[in-house]
């Protein structure tokens, strides 16, 4: 196994750190849009040298094999309320990557600053994102919150834990076990328009998927809304959408917004979709696993296509998987009813009240 060491960084450290500093905006220059120099180089890095002075930042390099493998910055957080620390910057040398070095030194990190954290990559740097969502749930056995932000650069994907508490013990203790949410395009497209048995019974749909939302909300349990999202220049539309030409739930548009009545807190994880089910194109199981999610229950709209398939791979992935009957909503009836026909008969999945749902978690607190 490499052999893994950080240090704090001393002006001695700075031209080793400065040095792979380049490599690293050529890394972000990818998201960032930073361009090469006159001279072959990449800006920025004078820029970034501050980042080495500054009271509240403290400068790591590492080694593996004793070797120059990268460097990280810590961030103290006293201006931004309800965070203590947070990544600046986090690099490894790609020859590095895919050995567990960037775990490694993520984990001696935390260990070594207690407290609350915040860790917030650029959206289109999937990569990182992935990485540090394995890493922040393998070190607080799935206790982290996770969602979206603004900042000067464009929307940025954040993760939220602390480790100053016992509290990551319990998703470990659960083995896999612990449920959440999925509310499944509970949008303006799907809930304004349609079948006229449909829209009538949307109020409900509403006040029942809200009261499970609350309910979660309450027990600091993970809601996952699950959104269709496409985008205008065809690259994710479907078939059927290809075929006829037929635009729907395009990015920015108010058919693709999220009900306004719909209850979602900023904790609450968005997960975008293209396709019916929830799992296809999605990164939606491995955000489930690594917080050690096993039991699924789900609501929202429609019984027949989302929900419905959205369950039945659920359950193929050997997911616990409680459908809210109160909470769903086909359609059409008939088209509705004969989804839960089929997963009743094939799957064993059949539909509970809230109020089941709810002993479910109180029984699951309880343990």
């Amino acid at each position: 196994m490499t052999s893994v060491t950080v240090h704090q960084a001393t002006e001695e450290d700075l031209p080793v750190v400065m040095n792979l500093l380049s490599y690293y905006i050529y890394d972000m220059s990818e998201y960032m849009g930073w361009a090469c120099m006159p001279d072959g180089r990449f800006g920025g890095c004078d820029e970034l040298r501050s980042h080495w002075s500054e009271a509240e930042k403290h400068a790591f390099i590492l080694r593996a094999d004793a070797e120059p493998a990268g460097f990280a910055l810590v961030r103290g957080c006293p201006e931004d309320e309800g965070v203590d620390y947070s990544i600046a910057e986090f690099f490894v040398l790609r020859k590095f990557r895919h050995r567990g070095v960037g775990q490694r030194v993520a984990g001696q990190l935390f260990d070594r600053f207690r407290g609350r954290w915040k860790v917030a990559q650029l959206a289109p740097n999937t990569p990182a994102i992935a990485f540090w969502r394995k890493v922040i749930g393998r070190y607080t056995g799935g206790q982290f919150r996770e969602g979206t932000e603004e900042s000067p650069w464009g929307e940025r994907n954040v993760i939220r834990f602390r480790n100053d508490t016992g509290g990551a013990a319990r998703a470990e203790a659960d083995g896999g076990t612990a449920p959440a949410l999925l509310v499944i395009d509970m949008q303006r497209r799907f809930l304004e328009q349609g079948h006229p048995e449909k829209l009538a019974r949307v109020g409900a749909l509403i006040a029942s998927a809200n009261e499970l939302i609350d309910c979660f909300h309450d027990r600091g349990l993970p809601v996952v809304h699950i959104q269709t999202i496409h985008k205008a220049d065809r690259s994710t539309w479907n078939q059927w959408m290809k075929e006829h030409d037929a635009a729907a739930l395009i990015e920015g548009t108010r058919e693709a917004e999220v009900h306004p009545d719909v209850h979602v807190a900023d904790t609450d994880i968005v997960v975008r979709k293209t396709r019916h089910s929830a799992f296809i194109r999605t990164e939606l199981e491995q955000l489930l696993t690594s917080r050690a999610i096993g039991t699924l229950a789900l609501v929202g709209f429609s019984t027949d296509l989302c929900v419905g398939l959205t369950a039945v791979e659920a359950y193929e992935r050997d997911f616990t998987v409680v459908l809210a009957g109160d909470a769903i909503l086909g359609t059409n009836p008939s088209a509705g009813s004969r989804m839960l026909d089929y997963l009743s008969d094939h799957f064993d999945l059949v539909p509970v009240p809230n109020a089941q749902v709810v002993r479910m978690l109180s029984e699951h607190a309880a343990h």
